[in-house]
C-alpha cells in the first residue's frame, strides 16, 4: 500500500504504514433495537449505548438507557467491550466517535452505533484510532462514502475500507498519550464550567426570589419571613421591589441587518456584522463577527454601543431569548437581524447591566418558553409584543447593583474557563492533523509539555 493518504496531498513517514480498518480489527458491526423498543428500557442494568451518547469529547451518559440481562443476552452479537471505538453510522451525527472506557460494566449498542474492535485492543491504540477517525483524515473519508449514494448511512464494508495511518506501537502510544492529556484537560475545564453554571443558576434563583437587604445579605425565604414578601405576576418577590412591563422601561426595539458577509472576522478598523453567538449567557463576545464586504455601505445607526442590551430573537429554541449587556465594545460592529437591540429610557431607575440577569431569571425565561413562536424547535422566534409584555422585576438601584456585582463575579469565572476551553480545543485541533500524519514527531515528554503550556 502507498504511503500517501487517499484524498490528501500528504505522505506519511516511511516507517509508518497505511492500514484499512478491516486489517486492524476483529469486529465492525452495530446492534439492533430491542424487541419492544424504548418500552424495554430500564433505570438500571446493562448500559445501552445510543447515538446521542457518542460524542467526540467522549461517552456522554447524561441521557443513558439500560436494558435487562435477558435482552442483553438476546443481543450477544452486539455486546460492546472496553476500548471498543464507538462510531455513529446513521443520521445527523454520522461519523461521531469515541472510545468506550473501562469500568462501566456490561454494555450493548443499538443499530445506529457501530463497534469497531481492534484485534489487540489497548487504551492507547483505541484512542489513536478514535482520534484518527474523528480527525479530517477519517471524517473526510466518511463524508465521501456517505455522499456516494447511500443516504441512509454507512455500511460495514465502507467502514472496513477506511484508511488510517498506523505508526509503530511506541509512537502510537505517545501520540495517544498527548491527545488523551488534552482530552482530560478539556473534560476538566468543561466540568468546571458546568459547576460554575450550576452555582450561577442557584444564585439567580435566590437573588430573583429573595434579593439582598441593605447589608448585602440574602433575605430570609418567603416561608421563613412571609411579611417581607408580596405576591406578583413573577411569584413571591420582596415588598420593596417594584414591578411592571418591560415596555415601560425601554425605548423602541431595533432589528439588525444580516447581509452576506465574508467568513473571516474584521480587524478593528473594519466594519463588521456580528454573529448571533455574540449573545451567550456568559456575556457579550465582540469577537463573534464577520467582516462587511466592501460593496456594502455600513449602517451606523445599527452600530453597537456601550450599555446596549442585545436579545437573540430567532434561531434554535434554546438560543432564542438569550440576553446580554454590552459592558464595552470596539467600534464598527453592527448587530444582525437575528438580534433585537434594547435601550433603556432611564438608566437611573434600571441599570443596563441588571436587565440581562433579570430577563434571564427563571420567571421570565419560563414565560418566554411558553410564548416562543415556531413550528419546530429548530427555528423559533420572539417578537416585539412578547418583549414588551414581559413582566419585569425592579428592585431599587442599590440592590440592583449588588445583584449585578454578585452575578458578574461568577459570570467572569465562567467566561475565563470558556476561553481556556476554546484555547485547549484550538491547540488540539492544530496538533491532531500534524501528529496523525507524522508532520510533527512526538517526544517522550511531549504529553507533559502540552499539559504545562495549554
Amino acid at each position: 500500500m502507498s504511503n500517501r493518504l487517499s484524498g490528501y496531498d500528504i505522505e506519511i513517514p516511511p516507517e509508518w504504514t497505511l492500514e484499512r480498518v478491516r486489517d486492524l480489527t476483529s469486529r465492525v458491526g452495530s446492534g439492533i433495537t430491542p424487541r419492544g423498543g424504548s418500552d424495554v428500557y430500564q433505570t438500571e442494568g446493562v448500559l445501552f449505548i445510543r447515538s446521542q451518547n457518542v460524542r467526540f469529547e467522549g461517552l456522554d451518559l447524561s441521557d443513558v438507557a439500560f436494558i435487562d440481562q435477558k435482552t442483553h443476552r438476546s443481543m450477544a452479537g452486539s455486546k460492546a467491550l472496553p476500548f471498543d471505538v464507538l462510531l455513529n453510522i446513521t443520521g445527523a451525527s454520522i461519523g461521531r466517535c469515541c472510545v468506550l472506557p473501562d469500568g462501566l460494566g456490561e454494555a450493548n449498542v443499538n443499530q445506529h452505533v457501530c463497534t469497531v474492535r481492534l484485534e489487540e485492543a489497548t487504551p492507547q491504540d483505541a484512542e489513536f484510532l478514535s482520534s484518527t477517525l474523528a480527525s479530517p483524515i477519517g471524517q473526510n473519508q466518511i463524508f465521501r462514502l456517505n455522499a456516494g449514494g447511500n443516504r441512509e448511512g454507512l455500511n460495514y464494508e465502507q467502514l472496513r475500507a477506511i484508511e488510517v495511518p498506523w505508526p509503530r506501537p511506541n509512537e502510537r502510544k505517545k501520540i495517544a498519550r498527548i491527545l488523551t492529556t488534552l482530552d482530560n484537560l478539556i473534560e476538566k475545564t468543561g466540568a468546571l464550567i458546568a459547576k460554575y453554571q450550576a452555582i450561577k443558576q442557584g444564585m439567580m434563583h435566590d437573588l430573583f426570589s429573595r434579593g439582598v437587604d441593605s447589608s448585602g445579605q440574602l433575605r430570609p425565604t418567603q416561608e421563613q419571613a412571609p411579611d417581607l414578601y408580596k405576591q406578583s405576576e413573577l411569584g413571591w418577590i420582596p415588598k420593596e421591589w417594584d414591578e411592571g412591563w418591560l415596555a415601560d422601561e425601554i425605548g423602541p426595539i431595533t432589528s439588525g441587518w444580516s447581509p452576506l458577509c465574508d467568513s473571516v472576522p474584521a480587524t478593528k478598523d473594519q466594519w463588521a456584522i456580528q454573529k448571533t453567538t455574540v449573545c451567550v449567557w456568559s456575556g457579550y463576545d465582540e469577537t463573534e463577527n464577520k467582516r462587511l464586504p466592501g460593496h456594502f455601505q455600513p449602517r451606523p445607526h445599527l452600530e453597537v454601543q456601550k450599555d446596549d442590551i442585545l436579545v437573540t430573537r430567532k434561531g434554535p429554541f434554546d438560543r432564542v431569548g438569550v440576553v446580554v449587556h454590552v459592558h464595552e465594545t470596539r467600534p464598527k460592529l453592527m448587530f444582525p437581524d437575528t438580534v433585537f437591540r434594547l435601550r433603556l429610557k432611564n438608566e437611573k431607575d434600571v441599570l443596563p447591566a441588571f436587565v440581562p440577569f433579570a430577563l434571564g431569571s427563571d420567571a421570565v425565561q419560563s414565560d418566554w418558553y411558553g410564548r416562543k413562536i415556531g413550528l419546530a424547535d429548530a427555528q423559533v422566534n420572539i417578537n416585539h409584543g412578547i418583549l414588551k409584555t414581559t413582566y419585569f422585576p425592579k428592585p431599587k438601584p442599590d440592590e440592583q447593583q449588588m445583584i449585578v456585582t454578585r452575578l458578574s463575579q461568577i459570570q467572569g469565572l465562567i467566561r475565563a474557563e470558556e476561553k481556556q476551553l476554546n484555547k485547549l480545543s484550538s491547540v488540539k485541533s492544530g496538533l491532531v492533523q500534524d501528529l496523525l500524519t507524522g508532520k510533527v514527531h512526538v517526544k517522550v515528554g511531549e504529553a507533559e509539555e502540552v499539559a504545562a503550556h495549554a
